[in-house]
């Protein structure tokens, strides 16, 4: 399981740490035919799947799984980073925030890209 989501922290000695903010992740939906998708080991069915469903095209399903991979009281994470934090004063109310906006927004934040748009735009980039 990949996080798509992380929230880099530096702390006043500037050890920086990514935490986790979501969990995503996307499938081809010729992939997901077989119903072979787990998560933490626990295999989901089409229909379990289907809760957990963000985004979907004609080619690609994109499904939150933070419900699964976190506590659902985002503050234990914070809690456990904060404990592990050289500076214990610094401030992860941002993140927190952040970890809500995606919670609460986070199908607006998923579009499709043509591939043209996509091969023009590496084009532009190798200048």
């Amino acid at each position: 399981m990949k996080k798509i989501f992380s929230a880099a922290a530096a702390d006043m000695d500037l050890v920086t740490r990514d935490i986790p903010v979501a969990y995503w992740q996307a499938f081809r939906k010729s992939d997901l035919a077989d119903g072979a998708v787990q998560v933490r080991g626990l295999p989901l069915t089409e229909k379990q799947l289907s809760g957990y469903r963000i985004y979907e095209d004609n080619d690609n399903a994109v499904f939150d799984f933070t419900r699964l991979m976190m506590p659902d009281d985002y503050g234990v994470v914070l809690n456990r980073y904060r404990s592990e934090a050289a500076n214990q004063t610094y401030d992860y109310g941002w993140i927190q925030k952040l970890h809500e906006y995606v919670r609460k927004n986070g199908a607006k934040m998923i579009r499709k890209i043509s591939s043209r748009a996509v091969s023009s735009r590496q084009a532009s980039e190798r200048g």
